[in-house]
């Protein structure tokens, strides 16, 4: 089957290892005035879909292709993904009904789906339908994969309901929507809002109750939307709910605030929790999740009033709350009554769950102001009474800490041993720390034979490679895997999945993709095959998720399971602007592992974009700065964004004297907070630098990506360049 890209980014899935905005640029020169043939033309065409420039794309073909009788149909389908992708969709629709009249025998079923998709997306039901069947009969072994869309299409009902039993289960919940709409249509509405209901469509089953003027109905469901488990159908229900059903009860209310929460709508969590509240709704429960929300937006002292008032009543839930209240306090510079309200829980409530953390909490705010004793003290009451907490590996680690300050080397020697014999969350850095006390001591040999040890026990983390740079071991190496060609079952699958790309059918290739990624039913061998095969494709998240399913029986330590959850995509790309750079290309790899996973598409929620998560106005900058041809479009275009995020990597290295660790905090977190941590404690030592790094999400960032590069170069040893000549 012939693979025509299809619509935008497929090209770039299609062929992940193609330098898409290189080749624009470079085809954009060529097409000067009448020298450029119609080759290039549609090559160049291809390329400007591929970035995202659709409307250039037609510009190139209207300009060097003449009129219509030249175009082939290769022109014609370009045409028709350019339309598709400006959303033009009946211009779409002929286009590429012409490249299907041109076409020959191969890859016509793709061009039908899609002139039948686009029809139908431009009302046309009529041509739609014809289309679509015509698909079906070009490729009969994908023909069930179209059925729901045919279903849709069907003025037989009787015909609908026998094409939706063909449809794969992978897709079922396609064929359910489809069935509510058919019954719907014949006139049995509560038939088929009952099937939509029960078959996961609450919103779809609220519009058609609304339709069929059942208020009542459409609110109940409207409502039962927003606790869905699909975030898309929650979205949906609230959109419903804010534009037509106004909630009118402190359940309402907490519904909308619980849909907000899991929609990261925080501010209106928060809002929709407090009217709750102010309907009615005073109970501890809700009091505690609404300052729980309040905290979460930092409006503090709201939030304290409302832990407050919780701890005032009786219950556990009022437990809760007084914790939360003194723990506010502390958070809102209040030490004393902080102090007094987390000491006053402790003593009447020793049993409760976070009478650990109170003690922590208490023990840590005399540590930052100075006083040492008392911190010791409460940590230690934390480690005796509940040894195996979260809070007592902390505790362990400050006290150890606090013991070298006052040079006390043997007491934090011994929390240190604690922290291992326990194994505690923090074993690794103890003894890491092991290792450095008894090298500051003298004794090397006893220094390195516990970073040996640290080195084998962790050999896939960040303490363990660093300790193994310490104890001066050779670089770790992972046993290479042999090539190994597809089973006929995994190139079955991975044709569906490129024919429901190619063919526009995004709802299959969506609900497939999910299946697939899943791993349901899948033996450990074939999750491997079916990850190595995604990942090959261009779908490196949904493949990494398959190599830890395959770890669960192999262990993450398997070689093959190691190369599915740390891939290499790209690796010519990344190797090239390395070299053209001066970068280390395990470096590069390994902060786009933990920046992106390689995933072009990808987009964080503070809005950064691509392989390398560059914000908007860092891409801009950097492309004014180097003079790149730049639109915001690019940033999901793996070299565009590559080029520009390693260019500005490149120059926090020649800002920061080559000095790998400040170079990857700025990244993070920006210039102006490394300049003061360097002013603080300085960044030659980039091991201690890491250690006093005050933000936790880049303190474990630099570990990240530190680790990720050393397993890079293990995983992917450099291929030695060919020589001519010479003897």
């Amino acid at each position: 089957m012939a693979v025509i890209p299809a619509g935008p980014g497929a090209a770039q899935a299609a062929r992940h290892e193609a330098p898409l905005w290189q080749q624009a640029l470079r085809l954009r020169s060529q097409l000067t005035g009448d020298s450029a043939d119609g080759r290039t033309a549609l090559r160049a065409a291809e390329f400007e879909i591929a970035i995202g420039m659709p409307a250039r794309a037609l510009s190139v073909l209207s300009e060097h292709l003449g009129d219509d009788s030249t175009w082939g149909p290769r022109g014609f389908t370009l045409r028709g993904e350019a339309e598709y992708a400006l959303a033009r969709f009946e211009n779409s629709a002929n286009s590429f009904s012409s490249a299907l009249d041109h076409a020959g025998s191969v890859g016509r079923g793709v061009l039908a789906a899609r002139a039948g998709i686009a029809f139908a997306k431009a009302g046309q039901s009529t041509e739609a339908a014809r289309y679509l069947a015509d698909a079906a009969e070009e490729s009969r072994e994908f023909s069930g994969w179209l059925a729901s869309r045919r279903a849709d299409l069907c003025d037989d009902t009787t015909r609908a309901f026998a094409l939706l039993a063909a449809v794969p289960p992978e897709i079922e919940p396609l064929a359910i929507l489809s069935r509510g709409r058919l019954r719907a249509a014949a006139g049995d509405t509560g038939a088929a809002i009952t099937t939509l209901e029960n078959g996961g469509y609450p919103v779809e089953a609220a519009e058609l109750a609304l339709l069929a003027g059942d208020s009542a109905a459409a609110r109940r469901l409207a409502y039962v939307g927003l606790e869905h488990g699909d975030t898309s159908v929650a979205r949906a229900g609230l959109t419903m709910v804010e534009g037509g059903f106004p909630p009118a009860s402190p359940d309402d209310f907490l519904a909308l605030s619980r849909a907000s929460q899991r929609l990261r709508s925080l501010q209106d969590a928060a809002r929709y929790a407090g009217a709750a509240v102010s309907a009615g709704d005073s109970s501890a429960q809700t009091l505690v999740f609404w300052g729980d929300l309040l905290a979460s937006t930092r409006s503090r002292q709201r939030a304290l009033a409302a832990y407050g008032q919780a701890a005032s009543m009786d219950g556990e839930t009022s437990v809760d709350a007084e914790f939360r209240y003194g723990r506010m306090l502390l958070n809102l510079g209040r030490v004393s009554e902080g102090m007094a309200r987390l000491t006053s829980f402790v003593r009447l409530h020793p049993d409760h769950g976070s009478v650990p953390r109170a003690l922590y909490g208490m023990a840590d705010r005399h540590r930052r102001d100075g006083r040492a004793a008392k911190s010791d003290s409460l940590n230690a009451l934390v480690v005796s009474g509940w040894p195996r907490n979260g809070y007592a590996s902390r505790a362990r680690m400050d006290m150890a800490a606090s013991a070298l300050r006052r040079g006390d080397t043997a007491t934090a020697v011994r929390w240190y041993r604690a922290e291992i014999e326990v194994r505690g969350t923090q074993r690794n850095v103890a003894q890491y720390r092991l290792g450095g006390i008894r090298a500051a001591a003298g004794d090397t040999v006893a220094a390195r034979a516990i970073w040996a040890a640290l080195a084998r026990s962790d050999s896939l983390g960040y303490y363990g490679m660093i300790a193994r740079t310490a104890a001066n071991m050779p670089p770790m190496e992972i046993e290479p895997i042999r090539a190994r060609s597809e089973t006929d079952g995994m190139r079955e699958v991975f044709s569906i999945l490129d024919y429901l790309r190619e063919a526009y059918l995004e709802d299959e290739h969506e609900l497939f993709l999910a299946s697939l990624r899943s791993g349901r039913s899948r033996s450990p061998s074939e999750l491997l095959e079916l990850g190595e095969g995604l990942i090959a494709r261009g779908y490196v998240l949904e493949g990494i998720h398959l190599g830890w399913l395959a770890s669960r029986s192999h262990t993450l330590n398997h070689p093959r399971v190691l190369r599915i959850v740390f891939p290499w995509p790209y690796r010519e790309l990344i190797e090239e602007k390395a070299r053209e750079l001066d970068l280390d290309p395990y470096l590069l790899a390994g902060l786009i592992r933990q920046e992106s996973a390689f995933t072009p598409g990808a987009i964080s929620r503070a809005g950064a974009y691509g392989l390398m998560q560059l914000m908007p106005p860092t891409a801009r900058e950097v492309a004014r700065r180097i003079g790149a041809d730049w639109a915001d479009a690019l940033l999901t275009v793996a070299d565009a964004n590559l080029h520009l995020g390693a260019t500005h990597l490149a120059g926090l290295l020649r800002h920061y004297d080559g000095r790998v660790v400040p170079s990857l905090a700025a990244y993070n977190a920006g210039g102006t907070p490394v300049r003061r941590w360097l002013r603080s404690f300085g960044g030659e030592d980039p091991v201690r630098f890491i250690e006093r790094v005050p933000y936790t999400e880049t303190r474990g960032y630099l570990r990240t990506v530190l680790r990720n590069r050393a397993l890079y170069k293990a995983l992917y040893p450099a291929v030695p360049e060919e020589t001519t000549g010479g003897r």
